[in-house]
């Protein structure tokens, strides 16, 4: 039970502080990029309870929570998608310095670009397409 609270705990937290994010009393209205935002961390949060679901669902018919090969699969996804992660932060960093596109929206961007990494790769690595070194 514990491994399904922490990740369901920091899921509901991102979406309630991007809430907030959205509706900011003292600024101007919403652009739709903030929206475009809100709306990947919700696909995000939503993707976060269905494995978490999964994953409750599995340890109450006796199945174990971790095996072998989704911790070998979850390590090359998260080392592959930190290898990409850093080429797109120095790709933001570029980005930020010859525009003059706010810092916020540069962190934001790459936070939800390093998730969408990690999700690509977990899913690629997972499918079996890669094939894993013995």
């Amino acid at each position: 039970m514990k491994t399904i609270f922490w990740p369901v705990f920091i899921l509901t937290w991102s979406l309630v502080l991007s809430g907030l994010w959205i509706i900011q009393p003292n600024e101007a209205p919403a652009s739709l990029l903030e929206f475009i935002f809100v709306g990947i961390i919700v696909v995000f949060f939503a993707l976060g309870v269905y494995f978490g679901y999964n994953r409750f669902r599995n340890k109450q018919q006796g199945f174990p929570e971790d095996d072998e090969m989704s911790k070998k699969i979850t390590q090359k996804a998260a080392a592959l998608s930190f290898y990409i992660g850093v080429f797109l932060w120095v790709i933001l960093i570029y980005i930020q310095s010859h525009t003059t596109i706010g810092l916020n929206w540069i962190l934001a961007s790459g936070m939800i670009g390093m998730a969408l990494t990690f999700i690509i790769s977990w899913s690629i690595l997972s499918i079996g397409r890669i094939k894993f070194e013995q």
